[in-house]
């Protein structure tokens, strides 16, 4: 990524369960949790929903997320110093385009990429394919 010069940086790898859980939370009513067995932590209705699961790849360490980096200077050099939103930006077209970018590359590498999920869109999400995990394992 660095060598491509993508404004990317790495947020997160490998996930406790109990992160999990937590992240799961998010986007989510009390009622939805108490559905999915979850009672430890609050509801946190009033944002985005961060994963579709409990059962991440990022919990046995085989994915990792990545989020737009504000500071690298391909925004001022490439972009016209037009930032993005947030690091999960995917909507103005220049995080577009490094999202779609990021996609080739980790897809031409032989990863799984979330931007290819059919119902939900995770951009910043890579992770081994089955192939690669049954070879690493």
């Amino acid at each position: 990524i660095r060598l491509l010069g993508l404004p990317l940086k790495v947020l997160e790898t490998r996930r406790t369960t109990e992160r999990q859980r937590y992240l799961y939370t998010k986007g989510r009513t009390t009622s939805q949790l108490n559905n999915a067995g979850i009672t430890e932590f609050p509801a946190i209705p009033d944002t985005f929903i961060v994963t579709k699961t409990l059962k991440s790849r990022h919990i046995d360490g085989n994915a990792v997320d990545f989020v737009l980096d504000k500071n690298n200077s391909w925004w001022k050099e490439v972009a016209g110093g037009k930032l993005p939103t947030g690091g999960w930006d995917s909507k103005t077209p220049q995080a577009k385009f490094v999202w779609e970018e990021f996609g080739k590359v980790v897809v031409d590498l032989g990863f799984t990429w979330g931007g290819n999920f059919r119902t939900f869109k995770d951009r910043p999400h890579v992770e081994l394919s089955k192939k690669q995990r049954e070879a690493s394992s």
